[in-house]
């Protein structure tokens, strides 16, 4: 696992230079399309290499701890917000949509993160338990909608949620590839979506208004 831990006990100074090396390896993995050199986060950061092992154990344990901190980054602008405080469900969810997108194609480590299939190990467990947490998330959201009555209690949230969410995984990578096929204009991109989500949740196109 990532060396996490370590911030728990850290100081103000020193977690601001933790993050002032994740901010430099992000810097590295996007611009080297994936790959990391210690001695290039280090200059860039403005520390010695020798500091960097001080928080990470490792080269992979410091990629493993970027792509952490990028899903804090993905959870934080997306997740844990209300971004429509009052709205109904579907409504809420297609500004989830919107924000997602929006980060997905404004963050420089995107592509890195979606595109990249060959990863280590210890980044891939970081990315199966980030998954697997907005996997959680996603489904209490659903079940919860269901009680309000919002969507149909027919629907299994177990099985409609991790479909939805790796139809939309992979829209982002079409998205990121530059897909010829996929149109820039956002407003398309969320109709299409939102009317695939509202299918799987058994809503009709009327609902979506």
């Amino acid at each position: 696992m990532s060396q996490e831990s370590p911030n728990k006990v850290l100081g103000q100074k020193a977690k601001q230079t933790r993050q002032r090396i994740l901010r430099a390896a992000a810097q590295e993995l996007a611009d080297r399309g994936g790959e990391l050199e210690i001695a290039n986060v280090a200059a860039t950061a403005q520390v010695s290499s020798g500091l960097i092992y001080r928080y990470f154990s490792s080269r992979v344990d410091l990629i493993a701890a970027t792509v952490d901190d990028f899903y804090d980054q993905y959870d934080q602008w997306i997740i844990d917000i209300n971004p429509l405080p009052g709205a109904g469900w579907i409504s809420r969810e297609r500004a989830r949509v919107e924000r997602s997108i929006s980060f997905i194609r404004k963050h420089p480590l995107a592509r890195v993160v979606f595109l990249n299939r060959q990863k280590e190990p210890l980044v891939a467990a970081v990315e199966s338990r980030r998954l697997a947490a907005h996997l959680a998330l996603a489904i209490d959201n659903v079940r919860l909608a269901q009680e309000k009555g919002e969507i149909n209690k027919s629907i299994d949230a177990y099985v409609a949620c991790p479909m939805v969410m790796g139809g939309i995984r992979e829209l982002m990578v079409q998205l990121l590839s530059d897909s010829p096929h996929l149109k820039s204009d956002t407003t398309h991109l969320l109709d299409q979506t939102m009317a695939f989500i509202a299918r799987a949740m058994g809503l009709t196109t009327s609902e979506l208004r």
